[in-house]
Protein backbone atom coordinates (compact mmCIF):
# COMPACT_ATOMS: atom_id res chain seq x y z
CA UNK A 1 0.00 0.00 0.00
CA UNK A 2 1.59 3.53 -0.77
CA UNK A 3 1.84 5.71 1.60
CA UNK A 4 -0.27 9.15 1.40
CA UNK A 5 2.03 12.67 0.97
CA UNK A 6 0.01 15.42 1.87
CA UNK A 7 -0.33 18.04 -1.09
CA UNK A 8 1.96 20.50 0.28
CA UNK A 9 4.75 18.42 0.71
CA UNK A 10 4.66 16.54 -2.75
CA UNK A 11 5.18 20.58 -4.14
CA UNK A 12 8.33 20.93 -2.88
CA UNK A 13 9.25 17.08 -2.36
CA UNK A 14 10.47 17.03 -6.33
CA UNK A 15 14.31 15.37 -7.38
CA UNK A 16 17.23 16.85 -5.23
CA UNK A 17 18.84 18.56 -8.63
CA UNK A 18 15.49 20.78 -9.31
CA UNK A 19 15.83 22.64 -6.26
CA UNK A 20 19.75 22.66 -6.23
CA UNK A 21 21.22 25.84 -5.83
CA UNK A 22 22.81 27.13 -9.20
CA UNK A 23 26.46 27.04 -8.75
CA UNK A 24 28.73 29.66 -7.88
CA UNK A 25 30.03 29.52 -11.21
CA UNK A 26 27.03 30.65 -12.45
CA UNK A 27 27.10 33.90 -10.50
CA UNK A 28 27.87 36.07 -13.38
CA UNK A 29 24.44 35.57 -14.71
CA UNK A 30 22.23 37.83 -12.74
CA UNK A 31 18.84 38.10 -12.87
CA UNK A 32 18.91 41.86 -11.80
CA UNK A 33 22.01 42.62 -14.12
CA UNK A 34 20.17 43.27 -17.65
CA UNK A 35 17.60 45.94 -15.85
CA UNK A 36 20.66 47.92 -13.77
CA UNK A 37 22.28 47.75 -17.03
CA UNK A 38 19.80 49.09 -19.40
CA UNK A 39 19.51 51.94 -16.04
CA UNK A 40 23.41 52.74 -16.34
CA UNK A 41 23.69 53.04 -19.70
CA UNK A 42 20.91 56.04 -19.76
CA UNK A 43 22.81 57.69 -17.30
CA UNK A 44 26.08 57.16 -19.04
CA UNK A 45 24.69 59.34 -22.30
CA UNK A 46 23.61 61.69 -20.03
CA UNK A 47 26.60 62.26 -18.50
CA UNK A 48 26.41 61.24 -15.12
CA UNK A 49 27.80 57.81 -14.53
CA UNK A 50 31.77 56.66 -14.16
CA UNK A 51 30.82 52.74 -14.45
CA UNK A 52 32.37 51.44 -17.49
CA UNK A 53 32.09 48.46 -19.89
CA UNK A 54 28.60 48.66 -19.64
CA UNK A 55 28.60 48.52 -23.58
CA UNK A 56 30.79 45.75 -23.93
CA UNK A 57 30.86 43.70 -20.77
CA UNK A 58 27.95 41.20 -20.60
CA UNK A 59 28.49 40.60 -16.60
CA UNK A 60 28.78 42.66 -13.54
CA UNK A 61 31.72 41.14 -12.29
CA UNK A 62 33.43 42.38 -15.49
CA UNK A 63 32.31 46.30 -14.65
CA UNK A 64 34.87 48.62 -12.99
CA UNK A 65 34.38 52.28 -11.40
CA UNK A 66 36.76 54.77 -12.72
CA UNK A 67 37.16 58.44 -14.02
CA UNK A 68 38.08 58.57 -17.68
CA UNK A 69 39.39 61.92 -18.92
CA UNK A 70 37.23 61.44 -22.25
CA UNK A 71 34.24 61.15 -19.81
CA UNK A 72 35.12 64.40 -17.75
CA UNK A 73 34.82 66.08 -21.02
CA UNK A 74 31.39 64.58 -21.94
CA UNK A 75 30.16 65.31 -18.53
CA UNK A 76 31.15 69.26 -18.70
CA UNK A 77 29.35 69.08 -22.30
CA UNK A 78 26.16 67.72 -20.21
CA UNK A 79 26.60 70.46 -17.68
CA UNK A 80 26.63 73.15 -20.30
CA UNK A 81 23.45 71.59 -21.50
CA UNK A 82 21.92 72.11 -18.24
CA UNK A 83 23.61 75.55 -17.70
CA UNK A 84 22.35 76.68 -21.20
CA UNK A 85 18.81 75.44 -20.47
CA UNK A 86 18.68 77.04 -17.08
CA UNK A 87 20.57 80.41 -18.85
CA UNK A 88 17.43 80.68 -21.04
CA UNK A 89 14.65 80.41 -18.71
CA UNK A 90 16.31 82.83 -16.13
CA UNK A 91 17.13 85.48 -18.62
CA UNK A 92 13.45 85.17 -20.51
CA UNK A 93 11.45 84.69 -17.12
CA UNK A 94 12.78 87.01 -14.61
CA UNK A 95 10.66 89.58 -13.56
CA UNK A 96 6.78 90.15 -12.91
CA UNK A 97 4.56 88.15 -14.20
CA UNK A 98 2.07 89.52 -16.37
CA UNK A 99 -1.82 88.50 -15.32
CA UNK A 100 -0.02 86.09 -12.31
CA UNK A 101 -0.92 86.80 -8.76
CA UNK A 102 1.82 86.81 -6.20
CA UNK A 103 0.93 82.86 -5.86
CA UNK A 104 0.84 82.25 -9.06
CA UNK A 105 4.35 83.55 -9.42
CA UNK A 106 5.78 81.86 -6.54
CA UNK A 107 4.23 78.85 -7.72
CA UNK A 108 5.96 79.05 -11.54
CA UNK A 109 9.26 80.25 -10.30
CA UNK A 110 8.96 77.53 -7.66
CA UNK A 111 8.73 74.56 -10.20
CA UNK A 112 11.50 75.57 -12.25
CA UNK A 113 13.59 75.79 -9.18
CA UNK A 114 12.63 72.23 -7.34
CA UNK A 115 13.43 70.18 -11.11
CA UNK A 116 16.70 71.91 -11.71
CA UNK A 117 17.36 71.00 -7.86
CA UNK A 118 16.22 67.66 -8.27
CA UNK A 119 18.05 67.10 -11.51
CA UNK A 120 21.40 68.59 -10.20
CA UNK A 121 21.08 66.35 -6.60
CA UNK A 122 20.35 63.01 -8.52
CA UNK A 123 22.84 63.60 -11.40
CA UNK A 124 25.49 64.31 -8.59
CA UNK A 125 24.27 61.74 -6.58
CA UNK A 126 24.72 59.16 -9.22
CA UNK A 127 27.73 60.22 -10.63
CA UNK A 128 29.57 60.33 -6.83
CA UNK A 129 28.07 57.02 -6.05
CA UNK A 130 29.39 55.21 -8.92
CA UNK A 131 31.73 52.56 -7.45
CA UNK A 132 28.59 52.08 -4.92
CA UNK A 133 26.44 51.05 -7.61
CA UNK A 134 28.64 48.64 -9.20
CA UNK A 135 28.85 47.11 -5.51
CA UNK A 136 25.09 46.69 -5.70
CA UNK A 137 25.59 45.01 -8.69
CA UNK A 138 28.28 42.53 -7.96
CA UNK A 139 26.43 41.89 -4.79
CA UNK A 140 23.42 41.09 -6.30
CA UNK A 141 25.29 38.73 -8.20
CA UNK A 142 26.93 36.93 -6.15
CA UNK A 143 23.71 36.58 -3.76
CA UNK A 144 21.88 35.06 -6.41
CA UNK A 145 23.80 32.40 -6.85
CA UNK A 146 22.66 31.17 -3.11
CA UNK A 147 19.13 32.22 -3.41
CA UNK A 148 16.32 30.11 -4.72
CA UNK A 149 15.62 31.85 -7.56
CA UNK A 150 13.85 31.28 -11.13
CA UNK A 151 16.31 33.49 -12.80
CA UNK A 152 15.22 33.53 -16.42
CA UNK A 153 11.74 34.31 -15.05
CA UNK A 154 12.48 37.18 -12.23
CA UNK A 155 15.09 38.53 -15.21
CA UNK A 156 12.69 38.66 -17.93
CA UNK A 157 9.90 40.28 -14.92
CA UNK A 158 12.93 42.71 -13.84
CA UNK A 159 14.07 43.62 -17.76
CA UNK A 160 10.71 44.92 -18.26
CA UNK A 161 10.37 47.08 -15.01
CA UNK A 162 13.49 48.77 -16.26
CA UNK A 163 12.32 49.23 -19.77
CA UNK A 164 9.38 50.81 -18.44
CA UNK A 165 11.12 52.98 -16.34
CA UNK A 166 13.27 54.59 -19.15
CA UNK A 167 9.71 55.12 -21.56
CA UNK A 168 8.04 56.89 -18.68
CA UNK A 169 11.76 58.66 -18.06
CA UNK A 170 11.15 59.62 -21.44
CA UNK A 171 7.36 60.90 -21.81
CA UNK A 172 8.18 62.67 -18.46
CA UNK A 173 11.72 64.38 -20.50
CA UNK A 174 9.46 65.32 -23.74
CA UNK A 175 6.88 66.82 -21.32
CA UNK A 176 9.10 69.10 -19.78
CA UNK A 177 10.37 70.05 -23.32
CA UNK A 178 6.56 70.97 -25.01
CA UNK A 179 5.39 72.61 -21.28
CA UNK A 180 8.67 74.87 -21.83
CA UNK A 181 7.48 76.44 -25.19
CA UNK A 182 6.57 79.26 -24.39
CA UNK A 183 10.09 80.31 -23.28
CA UNK A 184 11.85 79.85 -26.35
CA UNK A 185 10.27 82.94 -28.30
CA UNK A 186 11.09 85.04 -25.09
CA UNK A 187 14.85 83.83 -25.56
CA UNK A 188 14.51 85.02 -28.97
CA UNK A 189 13.92 88.24 -28.55
CA UNK A 190 17.07 88.56 -26.30
CA UNK A 191 18.82 87.51 -29.38
CA UNK A 192 17.84 90.32 -32.23
CA UNK A 193 21.01 91.08 -33.20
CA UNK A 194 23.02 87.48 -33.80
CA UNK A 195 22.67 85.59 -37.38
CA UNK A 196 19.42 82.97 -37.43
CA UNK A 197 21.70 79.86 -37.40
CA UNK A 198 22.83 80.41 -34.19
CA UNK A 199 19.19 81.43 -32.89
CA UNK A 200 18.63 77.62 -34.31
CA UNK A 201 21.22 76.24 -32.68
CA UNK A 202 20.52 78.10 -29.42
CA UNK A 203 16.58 76.81 -29.72
CA UNK A 204 18.17 73.15 -30.30
CA UNK A 205 21.15 73.54 -27.43
CA UNK A 206 18.26 74.30 -25.05
CA UNK A 207 15.74 71.47 -26.02
CA UNK A 208 18.58 69.27 -25.19
CA UNK A 209 19.08 70.87 -22.18
CA UNK A 210 15.61 70.57 -21.01
CA UNK A 211 15.61 66.56 -22.19
CA UNK A 212 18.67 66.15 -20.22
CA UNK A 213 17.28 67.61 -17.48
CA UNK A 214 14.03 65.35 -17.65
CA UNK A 215 16.06 62.50 -17.84
CA UNK A 216 17.82 63.00 -15.10
CA UNK A 217 15.16 64.64 -12.51
CA UNK A 218 13.86 60.61 -13.41
CA UNK A 219 16.45 58.41 -12.13
CA UNK A 220 15.93 58.80 -8.13
CA UNK A 221 11.99 57.56 -9.72
CA UNK A 222 14.10 54.80 -11.39
CA UNK A 223 16.36 53.64 -9.00
CA UNK A 224 13.53 53.52 -6.26
CA UNK A 225 11.13 51.56 -8.30
CA UNK A 226 13.49 49.14 -9.94
CA UNK A 227 15.51 47.88 -6.44
CA UNK A 228 12.32 47.50 -4.39
CA UNK A 229 11.26 45.18 -7.28
CA UNK A 230 14.56 43.45 -7.26
CA UNK A 231 14.35 43.23 -3.34
CA UNK A 232 11.13 41.54 -3.69
CA UNK A 233 12.47 39.00 -5.79
CA UNK A 234 15.42 38.26 -3.44
CA UNK A 235 13.06 38.27 -0.54
CA UNK A 236 11.00 36.28 -2.05
CA UNK A 237 13.36 33.67 -3.39
CA UNK A 238 14.10 33.52 0.71
CA UNK A 239 10.97 33.18 1.85
CA UNK A 240 10.49 29.95 -0.60
CA UNK A 241 13.83 28.01 0.23
CA UNK A 242 12.47 28.63 4.16
CA UNK A 243 9.00 27.06 3.18
CA UNK A 244 10.87 24.45 1.74
CA UNK A 245 13.15 23.56 4.54
CA UNK A 246 10.16 23.62 6.86
CA UNK A 247 8.89 20.57 4.65
CA UNK A 248 12.02 18.96 4.27
CA UNK A 249 12.68 15.41 5.83
CA UNK A 250 15.81 16.29 6.64
CA UNK A 251 18.84 19.01 6.61
CA UNK A 252 16.34 21.50 8.26
CA UNK A 253 18.76 23.05 10.49
CA UNK A 254 21.42 24.19 8.21
CA UNK A 255 18.95 25.17 5.23
CA UNK A 256 17.51 27.68 8.26
CA UNK A 257 20.51 28.82 9.20
CA UNK A 258 21.27 29.75 5.16
CA UNK A 259 17.83 31.64 5.28
CA UNK A 260 19.05 33.72 8.20
CA UNK A 261 22.50 34.53 6.46
CA UNK A 262 20.44 35.33 3.24
CA UNK A 263 18.51 37.85 4.85
CA UNK A 264 21.43 39.69 6.55
CA UNK A 265 23.08 39.43 3.64
CA UNK A 266 19.72 41.03 1.62
CA UNK A 267 19.38 43.72 4.53
CA UNK A 268 23.09 44.74 4.07
CA UNK A 269 22.03 45.18 0.16
CA UNK A 270 18.90 47.38 0.56
CA UNK A 271 21.25 49.36 3.16
CA UNK A 272 23.54 50.07 0.35
CA UNK A 273 20.77 51.33 -1.97
CA UNK A 274 19.48 53.70 0.76
CA UNK A 275 22.69 55.29 1.26
CA UNK A 276 22.46 56.03 -2.37
CA UNK A 277 19.12 56.54 -2.66
CA UNK A 278 18.41 58.67 0.70
CA UNK A 279 18.79 62.66 -0.23
CA UNK A 280 17.02 62.06 -3.49
CA UNK A 281 14.07 60.41 -2.58
CA UNK A 282 13.46 63.08 0.24
CA UNK A 283 13.66 65.77 -2.10
CA UNK A 284 11.53 63.37 -5.03
CA UNK A 285 8.66 63.15 -2.33
CA UNK A 286 8.83 66.47 -1.21
CA UNK A 287 9.19 68.29 -4.25
CA UNK A 288 6.14 65.53 -5.47
CA UNK A 289 3.62 67.07 -3.21
CA UNK A 290 4.45 70.36 -3.95
CA UNK A 291 3.97 69.86 -7.96
CA UNK A 292 0.09 68.42 -7.27
CA UNK A 293 -0.62 71.06 -5.35
CA UNK A 294 0.74 74.00 -7.53
CA UNK A 295 -0.18 72.13 -10.70
CA UNK A 296 -3.98 71.64 -9.53
CA UNK A 297 -3.70 75.62 -8.63
CA UNK A 298 -2.46 76.20 -12.01
CA UNK A 299 -5.58 74.89 -13.53
CA UNK A 300 -7.93 76.13 -11.54
CA UNK A 301 -6.40 79.77 -12.27
CA UNK A 302 -8.80 82.31 -14.06
CA UNK A 303 -7.16 83.70 -17.09
CA UNK A 304 -4.95 80.68 -18.60
CA UNK A 305 -5.83 79.16 -21.83
CA UNK A 306 -6.76 75.50 -22.33
CA UNK A 307 -3.49 74.24 -23.82
CA UNK A 308 -1.88 75.39 -20.35
CA UNK A 309 -4.97 73.60 -18.27
CA UNK A 310 -4.13 70.42 -19.76
CA UNK A 311 -0.30 70.74 -19.64
CA UNK A 312 -0.92 71.55 -15.65
CA UNK A 313 -3.10 68.15 -15.63
CA UNK A 314 -0.51 65.96 -17.15
CA UNK A 315 1.91 67.63 -14.54
CA UNK A 316 -0.78 66.26 -11.65
CA UNK A 317 -2.05 63.01 -13.16
CA UNK A 318 1.88 62.46 -13.71
CA UNK A 319 3.64 63.16 -10.72
CA UNK A 320 1.00 61.48 -8.99
CA UNK A 321 2.24 58.37 -11.07
CA UNK A 322 5.64 58.70 -9.50
CA UNK A 323 4.43 58.70 -6.04
CA UNK A 324 1.81 56.10 -6.00
CA UNK A 325 3.95 53.73 -8.47
CA UNK A 326 7.41 54.52 -6.35
CA UNK A 327 4.88 53.99 -3.18
CA UNK A 328 3.58 50.69 -4.36
CA UNK A 329 6.87 49.06 -5.50
CA UNK A 330 8.41 49.90 -1.79
CA UNK A 331 5.27 48.55 0.13
CA UNK A 332 5.14 44.75 -2.45
CA UNK A 333 8.92 44.73 -1.21
CA UNK A 334 7.85 44.62 2.34
CA UNK A 335 5.62 42.45 2.12
CA UNK A 336 7.78 39.75 1.45
CA UNK A 337 10.21 40.89 4.03
CA UNK A 338 9.74 37.79 7.09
Amino acid sequence: MSRYVPTYVRKFSAPRNEFQFESVERSHDSASYPGYRTFLMTCKLTGCCFVNGLWTKQHASELSANIAPSYVCYCVVTLLFYGWSLGVITTSQVGPREGLTRTATVIFYGFYILVYVQAAVNAVIIASRSARLLEILKTCAALEAKLHLRRAEVRRRLTKVSRWCLVLAILDSIKYVVSDRKVIPSALKLMTAVHDWIKIMAVCLYCVGVFLVGMWFGLTFWLIVYNANVMREYFAGANETLVRALVAPSGCARTLQNVRLHQAELRRVLSMMNSVLGIPSVLLYGQGVFFMCATTFGVLLSGVSVLDRILSAIYAVSMAVILVVSANAAHKMTSEVI
